[in-house]
Protein backbone atom coordinates (compact mmCIF):
# COMPACT_ATOMS: atom_id res chain seq x y z
CA UNK A 1 0.00 0.00 0.00
CA UNK A 2 2.95 2.50 0.43
CA UNK A 3 4.41 1.45 -2.45
CA UNK A 4 1.06 2.47 -4.19
CA UNK A 5 0.42 5.52 -2.34
CA UNK A 6 4.31 6.70 -3.09
CA UNK A 7 3.66 6.02 -7.08
CA UNK A 8 0.42 7.71 -7.07
CA UNK A 9 1.54 11.13 -5.69
CA UNK A 10 4.15 10.93 -7.86
CA UNK A 11 2.33 10.75 -11.14
CA UNK A 12 -0.11 14.32 -9.40
CA UNK A 13 3.21 15.88 -9.10
CA UNK A 14 4.18 15.31 -12.97
CA UNK A 15 1.14 16.25 -14.09
CA UNK A 16 1.05 19.65 -16.27
CA UNK A 17 -0.44 23.22 -16.35
CA UNK A 18 -3.98 22.47 -16.96
CA UNK A 19 -5.66 24.09 -20.05
CA UNK A 20 -7.10 26.94 -18.08
CA UNK A 21 -3.82 27.79 -16.41
CA UNK A 22 -2.55 27.76 -20.02
CA UNK A 23 -4.92 30.21 -21.59
CA UNK A 24 -4.66 32.52 -18.76
CA UNK A 25 -0.63 32.77 -18.93
CA UNK A 26 -1.22 33.57 -22.58
CA UNK A 27 -4.11 36.00 -21.88
CA UNK A 28 -1.57 37.78 -18.94
CA UNK A 29 1.44 37.65 -21.40
CA UNK A 30 -0.23 39.28 -24.47
CA UNK A 31 -1.79 41.84 -22.15
CA UNK A 32 2.06 42.32 -20.86
CA UNK A 33 3.13 42.51 -24.52
CA UNK A 34 0.47 45.07 -25.44
CA UNK A 35 1.47 47.16 -22.85
CA UNK A 36 5.23 47.18 -23.68
CA UNK A 37 4.41 47.60 -27.44
CA UNK A 38 2.48 50.58 -26.54
CA UNK A 39 4.74 52.21 -24.29
CA UNK A 40 7.18 51.93 -26.63
CA UNK A 41 5.35 53.30 -29.55
CA UNK A 42 4.43 56.15 -27.58
CA UNK A 43 8.40 57.04 -26.53
CA UNK A 44 9.10 56.63 -30.08
CA UNK A 45 6.63 59.18 -30.77
CA UNK A 46 7.42 61.28 -28.39
CA UNK A 47 11.10 61.43 -29.20
CA UNK A 48 10.34 62.18 -32.76
CA UNK A 49 7.98 65.00 -31.91
CA UNK A 50 10.64 66.21 -29.41
CA UNK A 51 13.04 65.92 -32.44
CA UNK A 52 10.65 67.85 -35.20
CA UNK A 53 10.17 70.65 -32.35
CA UNK A 54 13.81 70.80 -31.90
CA UNK A 55 14.39 71.38 -35.07
CA UNK A 56 11.64 73.83 -36.15
CA UNK A 57 12.87 76.01 -33.40
CA UNK A 58 16.32 76.02 -33.42
CA UNK A 59 16.54 76.57 -37.70
CA UNK A 60 14.73 79.56 -36.64
CA UNK A 61 17.30 80.60 -34.23
CA UNK A 62 20.36 79.90 -36.87
CA UNK A 63 18.52 81.78 -39.24
CA UNK A 64 18.27 84.74 -37.16
CA UNK A 65 22.04 84.27 -35.69
CA UNK A 66 23.09 84.40 -39.45
CA UNK A 67 21.02 87.44 -40.21
CA UNK A 68 21.94 89.08 -36.95
CA UNK A 69 25.96 89.32 -37.28
CA UNK A 70 25.42 89.67 -40.79
CA UNK A 71 23.73 93.46 -39.78
CA UNK A 72 25.76 93.99 -37.03
CA UNK A 73 28.96 94.32 -39.07
CA UNK A 74 27.58 97.14 -41.40
CA UNK A 75 30.60 97.98 -43.15
CA UNK A 76 30.92 101.71 -45.00
CA UNK A 77 34.43 102.99 -45.61
CA UNK A 78 32.75 106.40 -45.52
CA UNK A 79 33.97 106.37 -41.60
CA UNK A 80 37.25 106.22 -42.51
CA UNK A 81 37.62 109.74 -44.31
CA UNK A 82 40.59 111.04 -44.16
CA UNK A 83 41.23 114.61 -41.84
CA UNK A 84 42.65 117.62 -43.59
CA UNK A 85 46.30 117.43 -44.15
CA UNK A 86 47.71 120.90 -42.94
CA UNK A 87 50.79 119.99 -45.09
CA UNK A 88 50.91 121.88 -48.74
CA UNK A 89 50.31 119.66 -51.23
CA UNK A 90 52.51 119.03 -54.62
CA UNK A 91 50.17 121.89 -56.16
CA UNK A 92 50.53 124.44 -53.02
CA UNK A 93 47.20 124.18 -51.56
CA UNK A 94 46.32 122.11 -48.42
CA UNK A 95 44.39 119.02 -48.74
CA UNK A 96 40.65 119.81 -47.98
CA UNK A 97 37.44 117.11 -48.33
CA UNK A 98 35.22 118.41 -51.11
CA UNK A 99 31.57 118.16 -50.85
CA UNK A 100 29.13 117.98 -52.82
CA UNK A 101 29.38 121.16 -55.36
CA UNK A 102 33.29 121.04 -55.88
CA UNK A 103 32.96 120.42 -59.89
CA UNK A 104 35.80 117.51 -59.69
CA UNK A 105 34.24 115.33 -57.17
CA UNK A 106 31.00 116.24 -59.55
CA UNK A 107 33.05 114.96 -62.42
CA UNK A 108 34.53 111.68 -60.43
CA UNK A 109 30.72 111.17 -59.74
CA UNK A 110 29.29 111.34 -63.17
CA UNK A 111 32.14 109.09 -64.45
CA UNK A 112 31.29 105.03 -64.60
CA UNK A 113 33.71 104.53 -62.04
CA UNK A 114 32.24 106.92 -59.71
CA UNK A 115 28.67 106.44 -60.10
CA UNK A 116 26.69 104.20 -57.86
CA UNK A 117 25.53 100.66 -58.34
CA UNK A 118 23.75 98.48 -56.14
CA UNK A 119 25.91 97.96 -53.40
CA UNK A 120 28.21 101.43 -53.19
CA UNK A 121 27.02 104.74 -53.26
CA UNK A 122 28.37 107.43 -55.61
CA UNK A 123 31.97 108.86 -54.63
CA UNK A 124 31.42 111.13 -51.76
CA UNK A 125 34.80 111.94 -51.38
CA UNK A 126 37.84 113.58 -53.54
CA UNK A 127 39.73 110.49 -52.30
CA UNK A 128 37.46 108.24 -54.27
CA UNK A 129 35.92 106.40 -51.38
CA UNK A 130 31.64 106.02 -51.35
CA UNK A 131 30.11 104.62 -48.86
CA UNK A 132 27.97 101.65 -48.90
CA UNK A 133 24.80 101.60 -49.89
CA UNK A 134 22.07 99.77 -48.33
CA UNK A 135 18.78 99.18 -49.90
CA UNK A 136 15.92 97.50 -47.50
CA UNK A 137 12.12 96.58 -48.47
CA UNK A 138 9.90 94.53 -46.90
CA UNK A 139 10.85 91.54 -48.15
CA UNK A 140 14.66 92.09 -49.07
CA UNK A 141 17.77 93.37 -48.06
CA UNK A 142 20.68 94.19 -49.95
CA UNK A 143 24.27 95.69 -48.14
CA UNK A 144 28.12 95.10 -47.68
CA UNK A 145 28.90 93.63 -44.49
CA UNK A 146 32.48 92.77 -42.63
CA UNK A 147 31.35 89.17 -41.05
CA UNK A 148 33.07 87.24 -43.46
CA UNK A 149 36.04 85.28 -42.14
CA UNK A 150 39.06 83.84 -43.71
CA UNK A 151 39.83 80.14 -43.16
CA UNK A 152 43.54 80.87 -43.89
CA UNK A 153 45.04 83.60 -43.16
CA UNK A 154 47.40 84.17 -46.02
CA UNK A 155 44.51 83.42 -48.75
CA UNK A 156 43.92 86.12 -51.21
CA UNK A 157 40.16 86.82 -49.77
CA UNK A 158 38.10 89.45 -48.82
CA UNK A 159 36.70 90.09 -45.24
CA UNK A 160 33.80 91.88 -46.59
CA UNK A 161 30.80 90.49 -48.72
CA UNK A 162 28.12 92.21 -50.60
CA UNK A 163 24.98 90.05 -49.03
CA UNK A 164 21.75 89.73 -50.30
CA UNK A 165 18.62 88.56 -48.34
CA UNK A 166 15.18 87.75 -49.86
CA UNK A 167 12.12 85.88 -50.04
CA UNK A 168 11.18 83.23 -52.91
CA UNK A 169 7.72 81.00 -52.98
CA UNK A 170 8.75 77.81 -52.38
CA UNK A 171 8.25 75.76 -55.45
CA UNK A 172 8.96 72.06 -54.11
CA UNK A 173 7.73 72.18 -50.24
CA UNK A 174 9.03 68.52 -48.71
CA UNK A 175 5.39 68.68 -46.94
CA UNK A 176 1.73 69.02 -47.74
CA UNK A 177 1.56 72.11 -44.88
CA UNK A 178 4.44 73.64 -46.66
CA UNK A 179 2.42 74.68 -49.88
CA UNK A 180 2.23 78.46 -50.55
CA UNK A 181 4.98 79.06 -48.19
CA UNK A 182 8.68 80.99 -48.69
CA UNK A 183 11.56 80.18 -48.27
CA UNK A 184 14.15 83.13 -46.94
CA UNK A 185 17.56 82.95 -49.08
CA UNK A 186 21.12 84.53 -47.83
CA UNK A 187 23.37 85.55 -51.41
CA UNK A 188 26.86 86.21 -50.53
CA UNK A 189 29.63 87.17 -52.62
CA UNK A 190 33.92 88.10 -51.61
CA UNK A 191 34.02 90.36 -54.44
CA UNK A 192 32.79 92.84 -52.07
CA UNK A 193 34.20 96.14 -53.70
CA UNK A 194 33.58 94.68 -57.91
CA UNK A 195 31.12 97.08 -59.46
CA UNK A 196 28.38 94.15 -60.86
CA UNK A 197 25.59 92.74 -58.95
CA UNK A 198 24.86 90.18 -57.91
CA UNK A 199 22.96 88.51 -61.14
CA UNK A 200 26.63 88.65 -63.04
CA UNK A 201 28.87 87.80 -59.71
CA UNK A 202 30.28 84.47 -60.58
CA UNK A 203 31.58 84.02 -57.08
CA UNK A 204 28.13 84.52 -55.12
CA UNK A 205 27.11 81.48 -53.38
CA UNK A 206 23.43 80.99 -52.39
CA UNK A 207 21.84 78.96 -49.70
CA UNK A 208 18.48 78.57 -47.70
CA UNK A 209 18.25 80.10 -44.44
CA UNK A 210 14.43 79.39 -43.71
CA UNK A 211 11.54 77.09 -44.74
CA UNK A 212 7.78 77.49 -44.07
CA UNK A 213 7.52 81.07 -44.21
CA UNK A 214 3.87 81.83 -44.30
CA UNK A 215 4.52 85.69 -43.81
CA UNK A 216 7.46 87.99 -43.51
CA UNK A 217 8.32 91.75 -42.97
CA UNK A 218 10.94 93.92 -42.34
CA UNK A 219 10.95 97.41 -40.64
CA UNK A 220 13.54 100.01 -40.59
CA UNK A 221 13.80 102.57 -37.70
CA UNK A 222 15.34 106.01 -37.63
CA UNK A 223 16.36 107.07 -34.23
CA UNK A 224 17.22 110.80 -35.73
CA UNK A 225 13.20 111.11 -36.02
CA UNK A 226 12.10 108.46 -33.83
CA UNK A 227 9.97 106.63 -36.81
CA UNK A 228 9.87 103.18 -38.31
CA UNK A 229 9.54 103.02 -42.23
CA UNK A 230 9.06 100.42 -44.28
CA UNK A 231 11.86 101.16 -47.12
CA UNK A 232 15.27 102.38 -46.84
CA UNK A 233 17.86 103.46 -49.67
CA UNK A 234 21.01 105.24 -48.13
CA UNK A 235 21.27 106.27 -52.29
CA UNK A 236 18.59 107.00 -53.76
CA UNK A 237 15.84 108.27 -51.39
CA UNK A 238 15.53 111.62 -50.25
CA UNK A 239 14.28 110.68 -46.47
CA UNK A 240 17.20 108.19 -45.95
CA UNK A 241 20.17 109.47 -48.23
CA UNK A 242 23.44 108.88 -46.80
CA UNK A 243 22.37 107.29 -43.63
CA UNK A 244 21.87 103.92 -42.85
CA UNK A 245 18.81 102.34 -39.82
CA UNK A 246 19.45 102.13 -36.28
CA UNK A 247 17.34 98.91 -36.18
CA UNK A 248 15.97 96.19 -38.33
CA UNK A 249 13.35 94.86 -37.62
CA UNK A 250 11.67 91.37 -38.67
CA UNK A 251 8.46 90.32 -38.36
CA UNK A 252 7.07 86.80 -39.27
CA UNK A 253 5.26 83.57 -39.02
CA UNK A 254 7.02 80.23 -40.12
CA UNK A 255 4.89 76.86 -40.02
CA UNK A 256 6.50 73.42 -39.67
CA UNK A 257 5.62 69.65 -39.99
CA UNK A 258 3.14 68.26 -37.72
CA UNK A 259 1.46 71.47 -37.40
CA UNK A 260 4.37 73.53 -35.93
CA UNK A 261 3.80 77.50 -35.83
CA UNK A 262 6.22 80.03 -34.38
CA UNK A 263 5.22 83.86 -34.78
CA UNK A 264 7.92 86.00 -33.70
CA UNK A 265 9.67 89.60 -33.67
CA UNK A 266 13.37 89.90 -33.83
CA UNK A 267 15.31 93.54 -33.78
CA UNK A 268 18.72 93.75 -35.23
CA UNK A 269 21.44 96.90 -34.63
CA UNK A 270 24.08 97.70 -36.77
CA UNK A 271 27.47 97.75 -33.88
CA UNK A 272 29.34 100.63 -35.75
CA UNK A 273 27.80 103.67 -34.71
CA UNK A 274 27.61 104.24 -38.92
CA UNK A 275 25.20 107.88 -38.26
CA UNK A 276 27.47 108.94 -35.81
CA UNK A 277 27.48 108.42 -31.94
CA UNK A 278 25.09 109.63 -29.31
CA UNK A 279 24.75 113.25 -28.23
CA UNK A 280 25.08 111.51 -24.95
CA UNK A 281 28.39 110.44 -25.51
Amino acid sequence: MNHLNFSSSTKQSDAGFTLLELLISIFMLAVISLGIYQGTTMAFKLRESLMNDGDFHNGIRLAMSVLEKDIQQFYSPTLLLPEPNPSPSASGQAFAPATAVDPELQRMRDSPAGRANPFWGAVAHMTGIRPMRFVGTSNKLTFVSASRRRIYKDAPESEFSKIMYELRVDPNPSIEDLKGTSILYKTSSPSAFDENDLSRDKLKSTAPLLYGIKSFKFKFYRADKDQWVNQWDSESSIDTQGTYPDIIEATFEVIGPTRLRFDGIYKFRPEAPLNGLPETF
